[in-house]
């Protein structure tokens, strides 16, 4: 084979690769099961902003997304519960005979808008009791999960070595007391925190729009206590995105 031939031979292996990326979900990890590779298509580590959401009665939103333009089509949160709510009604007959048990509710949405859910329960591995007042009464000791994840598509990106995509990942994640208080979010409480974030981020890192791949973004924000509230900020150098439980220990 000649120079010319290996060359060109070598231009359609790089053109063959780099179609298969564009159509690939950049952040799929191999050895996973078919559940996991639908419903844990995030990775939270390679998702680059996080936002937490302090909310009432000791329950909390995060949001992660890979960049602005991705947050900002997230701006519906109010739209996004209200579909949440209406797929979890449909199954809340196979989630509410036991009322104390924790439940993983995950529920993935794709581009055309089609919802997958996957639910597990899990019962109390033991029995919890409140007496008050000499009433006695169990009690309920871990929250439940509402894990949405879906996808979108954008303008074509390289993410590190791994090559260029144009589909990419994004989670939204409740943790509440009682998985049916969702429904008290879907009237525009959220949508000053959202108009927030979306404002920090347009007058303190706009340039993320051109170098997204040097940033990585976080807040921590409170739906009841304002003062609680730490602006949207960046880690320092070396420093990887912090978890909900830091943001916590951390905030004025």
């Amino acid at each position: 084979m000649n120079m010319k031939k290996l060359w060109l031979t070598c231009i359609a292996a790089c053109t063959g690769l780099l179609l298969f990326a564009q159509n690939t979900i950049w952040n799929y990890t191999p050895g996973q099961t078919k559940s996991d590779q639908l419903f844990n298509v995030v990775n939270p580590t390679e998702l680059r902003h996080r936002f937490i959401v302090e909310l009432d009665k000791g329950n909390r939103m995060e949001i992660l997304v890979y960049n602005r333009e991705h947050f900002l089509k997230l701006m519906n949160i109010d739209s996004i519960i209200q579909l949440v709510n209406r797929s979890i009604t449909m199954i809340n007959d196979s989630l509410a005979p036991n009322e104390l048990a924790s439940r993983r509710i995950d529920i993935h949405i794709d581009p055309a808008g089609t919802i997958k859910i996957r639910t597990r329960v899990y019962p109390p591995p033991a029995n919890h009791y409140m007496i008050q007042k000499n009433e006695l009464s169990a009690l309920k000791m871990e929250q439940d999960t509402i894990m949405v994840t879906g996808l979108m598509s954008g303008p074509a990106e390289r993410i590190g070595f791994k090559g260029i995509y144009t589909i990419f990942p994004y989670r939204i994640m409740f943790v509440l007391n009682n998985y049916q208080q969702l429904n008290s979010y879907e009237t525009g409480s959220l949508t000053g925190i959202m108009e927030q974030i979306r404002s920090e981020w347009n007058v303190h890192y706009p340039q993320t729009d051109k170098a997204n791949r040097r940033f990585n973004l976080y807040g921590y924000y409170s739906l009841t206590d304002p003062s609680r509230t730490r602006r949207l900020s960046r880690p320092t150098m070396g420093s990887s995105l912090p978890s909900a439980a830091s943001l916590v220990r951390s905030r004025p």
